[in-house]
């Protein structure tokens, strides 16, 4: 039913918020609850909640709104993080005039308007992250009430006391668990496309746990007295460990960790190892149970590609988005096939390279060979023209520590708006953009960056080592950048006779 997991339940009254709670278990959903007690919630606000179910009075003796919202916020804003992310808010209440008045007070703190002073002087207190939906259940609807003769098997005790006992102690209400889950999953179906992306997370979850089984069903076979015929172990539990450190040690070996080194580091190349074991059981659970997204696929009415409307918004967001599929901020000065280098900062280095008297010939080449030198002359922002050069060696050399000398590409960094003044049909160009990053300084706004392949040097590695990159591309990037390179500088030249 649900394609989602992460809910928090927050009711004072444990007789209605567990068995809420007990809906979710019943569906394998993760579930946290809370009453609310300040003294109870959690150090460090949650992230990644996405449905809240929320009773209205927490702990308060008065019904005034500004009582109940005062303590309600108090508790959102300790239990929810600002970066949680999109999220649902269930309103479960007895007060229906208290759960009108949220849900007017959340409109206006989604959407913006007027609201009254009142209603400021209350939402300045507020401070969680937007949610995308609000809505309003009352808890009648999802309780019956009961007797003792609706249990089964009360017609077998005979004994009166005992009778009136279980009479006493049997709460007088029940839950209606599918009626509520079933109105849940409505008020899911109204937020459409999101859906897609509760459904991808939970699935990704799941790759994630079925990695650590892999390892350790992978340490437990290695660990079979088969593996190890001439070693004494004083249980089994103390070959497996060895055999997990191996595999870990491997991993690390194999990205990066040649020789002992400090133990940040070796954590640090055996979590970029993990990645490609995720995307290796992704292939095996993930993409073949997209054949079965009829829960989601109910709840999505549809996704436009090619209107002009997401058009529009495809131009809002393509930069970003771009930016962090393709690169990545410098995380530390080391030495990496894909680093971007600041002409500026290596300038020393390519003109011993070239020879030139001209300490900036080398960069005004690169731009007088990748722009419209016509128009260049009217251009009024060359000062927003940033040469750099990037390292395209094999990744694997670099892993294998073969690496001698590093290979560097020159380019430019360009304002998106400024892409007439390039030279866009030559073949010696290779041009990626819109680019945005927020973390690197040269591409904040919208940014074109051009590869030319005329500007191509060889230096030795140790002569990068102390020199800071401004940014790295990702390696699916940097492999297409490695194939076109390769391709023109193997091209064949063709002689052709123009028909007249």
């Amino acid at each position: 039913m649900f394609s989602i997991d992460n809910v928090v339940v927050i009711d004072d009254n444990i007789d209605d918020g567990l068995p809420i709670a007990a809906s979710f278990w019943k569906e394998g959903i993760n579930v946290k609850y809370y009453t609310g007690d300040s003294d109870f919630l959690p150090a460090k606000a949650l992230s990644g909640i996405r449905l809240l179910v929320l009773d209205m009075v927490l702990g308060v003796t008065s019904v005034e709104p500004k009582d109940v919202f005062g303590k309600l916020f108090e508790v959102l804003n300790q239990l929810i993080a600002t970066n949680n992310g999109p999220y649902l808010i269930v309103v479960w209440t007895t007060h229906p005039s208290l759960s009108r008045e949220f849900q007017d007070l959340m409109n206006f703190y989604i959407n913006g308007g007027e609201p009254s002073n009142n209603q400021k002087n209350m939402l300045k207190n507020l401070k969680i992250p937007k949610p995308v939906s609000v809505c309003r259940l009352k808890k009648k609807d999802f309780l019956e009430s009961i007797s003792l003769d609706d249990m089964e098997g009360v017609e077998e005790i005979n004994n009166i006391v005992i009778k009136e006992i279980l009479s006493e102690v049997i709460s007088k209400e029940r839950f209606k668990i599918d009626e509520f889950l079933s109105k849940i999953d409505t008020e899911f179906s109204k937020v459409g496309s999101f859906n897609i992306l509760f459904d991808w997370e939970r699935r990704i979850e799941k790759c994630t746990i079925s990695t650590i089984d892999m390892i350790n069903q992978l340490a437990y076979e290695s660990s079979s007295n088969d593996h190890f015929p001439n070693k004494r172990f004083r249980r089994f539990d103390s070959r497996w460990k060895i055999s997990t450190n191996s595999i870990l040690a491997a991993i690390a070996r194999e990205t990066g960790v040649r020789k002992e080194r400090n133990l940040d580091e070796i954590i640090r190349s055996i979590n970029r190892g993990l990645i490609p074991l995720v995307l290796d059981q992704m292939e095996q659970l993930l993409y073949p149970s997209f054949d079965n997204l009829h829960e989601v696929t109910k709840k999505v009415k549809k996704v436009s590609t090619y209107k002009k409307r997401e058009r529009l918004f495809r131009n809002a967001f393509a930069g970003k988005l771009n930016g962090l599929l393709q690169y990545d901020i410098a995380r530390d000065k080391r030495f990496s096939p894909g680093n971007v280098y600041l002409y500026d900062d290596i300038e020393k280095i390519l003109t011993d390279l070239s020879k030139s008297d001209d300490r900036l010939s080398i960069s005004k080449m690169i731009i007088e060979n990748s722009l419209d030198l016509e128009k260049l002359e009217t251009y009024g922002k060359k000062e927003e023209i940033q040469t750099f050069f990037m390292e395209f060696s094999p990744v694997c050399d670099f892993l294998q520590g073969k690496m001698k000398s590093c290979r560097l590409i020159g380019g430019l960094i360009i304002p998106f708006l400024d892409k007439e003044y390039l030279l866009w049909k030559t073949k010696y160009l290779e041009i990626f953009g819109p680019i945005c990053h927020p973390k690197i300084k040269y591409l904040k706004e919208d940014s074109l960056l051009v590869f030319n392949s005329h500007f191509i040097f060889g230096t030795q590695v140790s002569s990068l080592k102390e020199t800071d990159p401004i940014f790295r591309v990702r390696n699916q990037l940097l492999a297409s950048l490695q194939g076109w390179i390769a391709g023109h500088a193997s091209r064949q030249g063709v002689l052709k006779i123009s028909a007249g």
